[in-house]
């Protein structure tokens, strides 16, 4: 019998190979493929200094002082975060409308 957490690695490891495919044909497609390894080798260089910042927010949302009102302001800022990116995803999405209905 197959456990649900069998399941959930399963599909964890598709996401990512999704995640990977998408990132890097969208480099190719967006910016051409003439500087393709720099810009992709630099967007994974950012990625995974980004990725840094998780350890010391985890270590201060799991603080023991008043942990659930550190926690709760660790997610409202990466709520921030994420919410900042809307506007330039919207505009993208537009634009890729605008060029398929033109072309």
């Amino acid at each position: 019998h197959v456990s649900i957490h069998s399941i959930g690695l399963a599909l964890y490891g598709v996401s990512r190979m999704m995640i990977y495919g998408a990132y890097f044909t969208n480099i190719g497609k967006r910016f051409g493929y003439a500087n393709y390894g720099t810009l992709t080798g630099l967007g994974l260089l950012v990625s995974g200094i980004a990725s840094l910042l998780q350890y010391p927010l985890i270590a201060l949302a799991t603080r023991d002082e008043s942990s659930l009102t550190i926690a709760f302001r660790v997610n409202i800022a990466c709520a921030v975060v994420a919410a900042a990116t809307l506007p330039y995803s919207i505009w993208l999405g537009i634009r890729e409308r605008r060029s398929n209905t033109v072309g």
